[in-house]
């Protein structure tokens, strides 16, 4: 025998929170009492709007916060190979000091 409906299983309804037998049962009480269902759905809708409120202020500040999407940066240049970077590192090579004594001095 199915237990009576009663403004905690309406509530529940409201909240989503009734499992699918009980939910069945809740609906088709609301079909033969459509004042019921009527105060139902205002509730509903009034759940709705307050969710919908709650988050709109949270939605507007991320919005302002989200910052615009910079565009890419442009890919460095390559870099050189090692074989040119013992000519870089010993510049005194053309003026004549061998490269191992212009290390020893740095």
């Amino acid at each position: 025998m199915n237990e009576p409906i009663s403004d905690i299983d309406l509530n529940a309804y409201v909240d989503g929170e009734l499992d699918a037998q009980r939910r069945i049962e809740v609906e088709a009480y609301l079909e033969a009492n459509p004042e019921e269902a009527a105060r139902v759905m205002h509730d509903m809708r009034v759940r709705d709007e307050i969710g919908l409120f709650m988050a709109g202020p949270a939605v507007e500040k991320a919005a302002a916060e989200m910052v615009t999407p910079q565009p890419a940066a442009e890919p460095a240049p390559p870099r050189p190979s090692r074989r040119s970077a013992p000519a870089r590192r010993c510049r005194a090579a053309s003026s004549g000091a061998p490269c191992g004594a212009a290390r020893r001095r740095s």
